[in-house]
């Protein structure tokens, strides 16, 4: 790590998302002093679609339970909370219909506003191949701009899932939830890591009836 921004090594990101205890451990002591035991600490997955997205790990000391971040373009959140300030933990787990219920609309609305746009453009880029592209026949012409339009896309597609997955899970919680005072540390985490959600939350509420 240098002094002007967080920073991790690709070797060291790679392993902690394998699930390796030391390489998760080194991220996390970049916040919690060499002092304070840790107890626990894992991977909870990936908050996006298709391998884009957030990076979610999760820490238990003897003190605190903490939440590191890690989002595209490496924006880096980090979060905590004394054990002491808890007031009680809440795991959610729900089913994957209602999702893909939201995709679906989501891509219906996306095909509503976002397609009549392209349609516009296309008409500038099939201007510009009968201007300037007299060698090919209209047929030609035809299928070079349905290709652009095919591009186009299909690049946006996985764009709009990605925001809409990210739009669903602010507004439907996965994993879990310590209830601070008036506040919330979220632990997000994939439905496969839910087990890990279940020790991360035992060993919360071990550590904190120790510190009481």
């Amino acid at each position: 790590m240098d002094s002007e921004r967080i920073r991790y090594d690709d070797s060291l990101f790679e392993n902690s998302i394998n699930g390796n205890i030391e390489s998760i451990e080194i991220i996390f002591r970049d916040f919690i002093s060499l002092g304070e035991k840790i107890l626990y600490c894992n991977y909870f997955g990936i908050r996006g679609v298709f391998g884009f997205g957030g990076h979610t790990w999760g820490c238990v000391t003897e003190k605190r339970v903490a939440v590191l971040e890690l989002e595209p373009f490496r924006k880096v959140l980090y979060k905590d909370a004394f054990h002491k300030r808890i007031d009680y933990g809440i795991i959610y787990q729900p089913n994957y219909i209602g999702i893909i219920i939201f995709l679906v609309i989501m891509t219906l609305l996306w095909l509503a506003t976002l397609v009549p746009i392209l349609e516009i453009s296309m008409k500038g880029i099939m201007k510009f191949i009968h201007e300037y592209i007299h060698h090919y026949s209209y047929s030609n012409k035809k299928s070079i701009s349905m290709l652009i339009y095919s591009i186009l896309t299909g690049f946006s597609l996985p764009f709009i899932w990605y925001v809409s997955t990210r739009g669903y899970y602010r507004l439907v919680k996965y994993g879990l939830i310590f209830k601070i005072r008036s506040e919330g540390l979220y632990l997000f985490s994939r439905k496969k890591f839910m087990p890990r959600v279940l020790e991360f939350y035992k060993c919360s509420m071990s550590a904190k009836a120790n510190c009481e």
